[in-house]
């Protein structure tokens, strides 16, 4: 997914504001030496450390990989980040199931996913998730919560849905990208009521995060993962 904004995008006040943003917050409490993952980075460079994983190539893509079949061993990363990226993916189950796979017992994921958004095409998108829907979708994979709640939230989703409803009245590219332009400038003023917002409010938030970590097994069954990930030889990420 491309994060960068290219053309005129990059000019254009954007609708959308996070009041909090969880990922620096997941980000500050990594070690220094933790191997992280951010997967559909899209050329975004996470953190000076961060692996870049993405189908297609782009700039600060070191991993080109289907998401589906990641090409790490077995519980060989710290912590994945995967933000803005499910929604695209044909099947997130099995996704799911390769990041519990390459990470270690007490790692972190970090999700983000959209709920009240308009349909975004990247290529395709296919799915969205209320809050407490994707608590369920990462605890039933055997993630203890760390945090959860709404980084994009009631104003977001109503400046967003705006555009688009305004845009769904034309084909034209060129009026849909004046009518993009117009209401950057008209309706971006409005995001900043997000600070009042609850973040875990469930109402209409326009996207949700989940932060969890990693159980592990002992004899006796499940056990959390102690909060500070578990020394090993981080020199470089194990590839299959």
């Amino acid at each position: 997914m491309p994060w960068v904004k290219r053309g005129i995008n990059r000019h254009l006040p954007s609708v959308l504001w996070q009041p909090c943003p969880a990922i620096p917050s997941t980000l500050s409490h990594m070690p220094a030496d933790a191997i992280i993952v951010d997967l559909g980075a899209g050329g975004r460079q996470l953190a000076p450390h961060a692996i870049g994983v993405d189908f297609l190539r782009f700039p600060h893509t070191r991993v080109q990989s289907d998401i589906h079949r990641l090409p790490f061993l077995t519980s060989s990363i710290d912590a994945v980040f995967c933000t803005g990226t499910l929604e695209h993916v044909r099947d997130p189950d099995q996704a799911m199931t390769e990041i519990v796979r390459v990470l270690r017992p007490g790692g972190i994921v970090h999700l983000e996913v959209p709920f009240m958004q308009p349909y975004h095409a990247d290529p395709e998108d296919y799915w969205r998730w209320t809050l407490s829907g994707l608590r369920l979708f990462a605890q039933r994979r055997g993630f203890e919560e760390i945090r959860a709640g709404s980084h994009l939230r009631h104003t977001a989703a109503m400046n967003a849905l705006v555009v688009a409803y305004c845009q769904s009245w034309f084909r034209n590219r060129y009026i849909r990208k004046g009518i993009d332009v117009l209401l950057s400038y008209v309706l971006y003023p409005f995001k900043y009521l997000d600070v009042l917002a609850r973040e875990d409010g469930e109402d209409m938030p326009s996207a949700v995060y989940f932060v969890g970590r990693k159980r592990e097994r002992s004899g006796n069954g499940l056990v959390t993962a102690p909060a500070r990930i578990a020394r090993r030889d981080r020199s470089h990420p194990r590839v299959s």
